[in-house]
């Protein structure tokens, strides 16, 4: 007897015989030893010259992401990210080493900065923009004040005191305002941030390279010109960002609603690891009784409602309805 085809399975079989690809999907943080881990999946599942991906993620190491998205370039013809909710920083690196992107309605990419650990709050994490735009806004007031001054002074003044003697008082004062501010800066600090962010732009550099779908000048927009790591890059931002940009064909979107929050939102397990499969073949897979490509997984109701873990044991067969996640 036939066992029934679970809804995901059948989605991802149609979109992978209209596109000719193999269809992947990644949820959760983007990390060193997870990008491994993805990278054998892929090796192992493998079945044809091109591959979609749908990214979930809020972000993590650039070089994760720059091994995850070298490898997608290396192993296949062609590569498309599927931006189906949130897909922040470094998500938004591996979408440049994409040669197209997909976008639904509610898909959003964002600026490629690098998220960092607070000095002296390691619960917390800042985005290396935080500290470019910190200096700038300071520097700029810096400057504003002392014309300010200076202008205040010799208008006041009637201009009976000469222009080095204000321009000397505006420096003094703008010099008791704003010395207390800047000797609170760690320059080792802004300089790490700056080689971070520097390691974000040399890696989008090198992946577009073989990409080729940047824009002239968008790289810079993207690790440099956005004011916060969460700014919104919908499909109309991306539109002046990337050559190949398109809307979710209609079974994509199909695939996309079946694998619910889990292609809307971060949602990695109990243990920080991130999600993901192959979601292509699992049919003939499960006909030739091969094992199948990292089996941990739930239910299809664990799509609308994931959990943050979900038990089961490394050698237990998976139920057909399974979501197949990593283990």
């Amino acid at each position: 007897m036939t066992s029934p085809v679970d809804p995901l399975e059948e989605f991802a079989d149609i979109v992978s015989d209209e596109s000719d690809s193999d269809i992947y999907y990644y949820n959760g943080g983007i990390n060193r030893g997870a990008d491994l881990k993805f990278i054998q999946c892929v090796h192992q599942s493998k079945k044809k010259d091109n591959a979609t991906l749908v990214l979930t993620t809020l972000g993590g190491s650039p070089d994760a992401a720059y091994k995850i998205a070298r490898y997608m370039q290396t192993r296949y013809d062609t590569f498309t990210v599927l931006v189906s909710g949130e897909c922040k920083s470094a998500g938004t690196l591996i979408a440049v080493g994409a040669h197209s992107i997909a976008f639904a309605p509610y898909g959003e990419l964002g600026p490629i900065d690098i998220q960092s650990y607070k000095t002296d709050h390691l619960a917390e994490r800042q985005s290396g923009l935080t500290i470019t735009e910190s200096l700038q806004h300071l520097t700029t007031s810096a400057i504003r004040t002392h014309a300010e001054t200076f202008s205040a002074m010799m208008r006041e003044t009637g201009m009976v005191i000469s222009f080095k003697t204000a321009a000397q008082a505006a420096s003094e004062l703008v010099s008791g305002i704003f010395t207390p501010i800047f000797s609170q800066i760690d320059p080792m600090e802004v300089g790490e941030k700056a080689r971070s962010m520097r390691i974000a732009s040399d890696y989008g550099r090198r992946l577009n390279a073989r990409s080729d779908n940047l824009k002239d000048n968008a790289l810079k927009n993207l690790t440099e010109t956005y004011p916060s790591h969460s700014f919104v890059i919908d499909i109309q931002e991306a539109r002046g960002l990337f050559k190949d940009i398109r809307p979710l064909s209609e079974n994509e979107q199909k695939l996309v609603e079946t694998l619910g929050l889990l292609a809307r939102i971060d949602y990695p397990r109990e243990d920080d690891e991130p999600n993901f499969a192959c979601l292509s073949g699992t049919t003939q897979r499960r006909d030739e009784n091969e094992e199948p490509i990292n089996g941990k997984g739930g239910t299809s109701e664990d799509r609308e409602n994931p959990p943050a873990a979900v038990e089961a044991s490394d050698d237990s067969p998976q139920n057909n309805s399974e979501l197949r996640n990593n283990k």
